[in-house]
């Protein structure tokens, strides 16, 4: 599941300014005042919706660590502004419709703005965008990142076109290279970009000579029964897959083509990279078998930005092995709301903060994304020019980068359609 997409001058519905309050400093020191929701002379408080238990628990129950882990980082160093940041998590349960009332409740907290750590908020995202809230999130849970005029919603992978039914030629050119001729795409039927990003595999595939031979978009979200899945594939001759879901549902893909005699050139999976793969022996299995490959989700082991990146995990958070996609994902995004808050000025609000991120260009999260973003409205709404991922594969017991050249790969966008 890979996503996408938004500022704002006038956001319907903008939460009116708080009575200015200007508060003693020390001499020297500029005065900071409270203006805004979850916004005091002290400290910023955010919200944080996670979803650490039910379908999408695999996958998300360290997001909450990453995101946490950037705060401490930053409230190490004096917060923003000399404010700490403070951060308020409530979780899904897995369930969809759980975050519309848990933004309501947020919001009832007086939180200044909400990072995404769940699949799910495509349930949820129309209060905010109604009250002019920052939302920050990875962009992959649905449309909504991208669509006017919700400018207050900022994604970690730029604010473009509101679909995932992109034709790029990134991943499938990967494929083709790897030897690839027939391909597939799958997905979850409950989240729209898990199904359209799997539909945009097979039509990408076939603007670049590939064969689009199945896909497969009615994957309950977390399912592991996959055999008929894989028989399916093998029927089609497939040869190679993008897994557009929860690493539960890709490993069991990979382990049920390997018991089948299905073999791949390429099955890139979307989830799944991270030291909690290495550490679960059928996991590891499963990455193992010959053409399985991962989004990486970060640069290279051992690239000064990764580096400093696990220095963090492992100071704060006591983590020290190699961080997966929810580590990673509220790690970046916590990084944007960061950046959103240090740009709102020293008496932030709402909607400062929408304004002057919309001014940002070349954003990469110290290094993580594997290429600068515009978050202005140049190109809002718009598919982008160019998509960029890393790629891994495991060798013995770690991951190593493909290719060796640690750059990532990047493919040209051809077309966009409904997603």
């Amino acid at each position: 599941m890979r996503p996408k997409r938004w500022w704002a001058a006038t956001v319907g519905g903008i939460v009116a300014l708080l009575t200015t309050v200007t508060w003693g400093v020390p001499a020297g020191a500029t005065a900071t005042a409270s203006s805004a929701p979850g916004v005091t002379a002290k400290t910023i408080t955010i919200g944080f919706i996670s979803s650490t238990v039910g379908v999408a628990g695999p996958n998300f129950v360290h997001y909450g660590q990453g995101v946490q882990a950037r705060f401490d980082l930053q409230n190490a160093h004096g917060g923003v502004d000399g404010r700490k940041l403070k951060l308020i998590s409530e979780d899904d349960g897995g369930n969809p419709t759980a975050d519309i009332t848990i933004v309501q409740s947020l919001l009832a907290k007086g939180v200044f703005g909400i990072i995404v750590g769940t699949p799910f908020f495509f349930e949820a995202y129309k209060l905010p965008a109604q009250e002019g809230v920052p939302v920050v999130g990875g962009g992959y849970d649905g449309t909504e990142w991208g669509l006017k005029p919700d400018y207050n919603m900022f994604s970690t992978t730029g604010d473009s076109a509101p679909t995932f039914n992109i034709v790029n030629t990134g991943g499938v050119d990967f494929m083709k290279e790897l030897g690839a001729k027939c391909v597939a795409g799958l997905g979850y039927g409950i989240s729209p970009s898990s199904s359209a990003a799997a539909a945009a595999y097979v039509k990408s595939a076939a603007a670049v000579g590939l064969k689009d031979c199945y896909l497969n978009t009615t994957i309950p979200f977390g399912g592991v029964n996959v055999e008929p899945v894989v028989l399916a594939m093998k029927a089609a001759h497939v040869d190679a897959v993008g897994l557009e879901m929860d690493n539960n549902t890709n490993f069991a893909v990979l382990t049920a083509a390997a018991q089948t005699g299905l073999k791949f050139k390429a099955a890139i999976s979307a989830t799944g990279y991270g030291q909690s793969l290495l550490n679960d022996p059928s996991a590891l299995a499963a990455a193992r078998i010959p053409g399985s490959y991962f989004i990486e989700e970060g640069p290279p082991l051992n690239s000064a930005p990764e580096k400093a990146f696990r220095a963090a995990l492992k100071k704060y958070e006591g983590f020290s092995g190699i961080p997966g996609f929810g580590r990673y994902e509220g790690y970046t995004q916590a990084d944007l709301m960061i950046k959103g808050l240090e740009v709102a000025g020293k008496n932030p609000t709402r909607q400062s903060f929408i304004t002057n991120l919309r001014k940002v260009k070349g954003y990469t999260a110290g290094g993580l994304l594997p290429m600068p973003i515009d978050l202005s409205l140049k190109d809002f709404g718009k598919a982008p020019s160019v998509e960029c991922s890393w790629y891994a594969k495991v060798s013995g017991d770690t991951f190593v980068t493909v290719p060796s050249n640690g750059k990532p790969v990047c493919g040209r966008t051809l077309s966009v359609g409904s997603s």
